[in-house]
């Protein structure tokens, strides 16, 4: 594993469980929005490339659902906070190397079960893709 990679995760990991004791899982997006402004351009490519594979990796056919709250693990809630990050930066900084990793996870939700899998698709679909694509390259 490359070092940008290693201290990104760390951090993440970091970073959402302390946000998540103090209950304020949404005080999380502004802390990594600063540290990816902090990345040099050459650790930004190999954190890109981590968040391609977080949002491409999402197992999202029974998250939201009352029955998977109840039996979630700490590793699921994990991976949903991991997943949600991701995206959320890969569309607010415009991360487009992360389109043919959405592409491909949209496909998979086509024929994923569950409302939650058709309203992430539909996202990603209309807004975070239609947001990458007109990103002068």
């Amino acid at each position: 594993m490359s070092g940008a990679r290693d201290r990104w995760i760390a951090q993440w990991t970091e970073t959402d469980r302390r946000e998540r004791a103090l209950k304020n899982a949404s005080g999380i997006l502004p802390l990594l929005y600063r540290a990816y402004q902090a990345l040099s351009p050459t650790d930004r490519v190999q954190v890109d490339t981590l968040l391609a594979e977080w949002v491409e990796t999402a197992e999202l056919a029974h998250v939201g659902e009352a029955q998977w709250v109840a039996d979630a693990t700490e590793a699921d809630i994990e991976a949903q906070a991991r997943w949600h990050s991701a995206l959320a930066l890969v569309d607010e900084f415009h991360i487009t190397s992360a389109i043919p990793a959405l592409r491909r996870l949209a496909d998979r939700l086509e024929h994923t079960p569950g409302p939650l899998a058709r309203d992430v698709r539909r996202e990603i679909l209309d807004k975070v893709l239609p947001n990458l694509e007109r990103t002068p390259k």
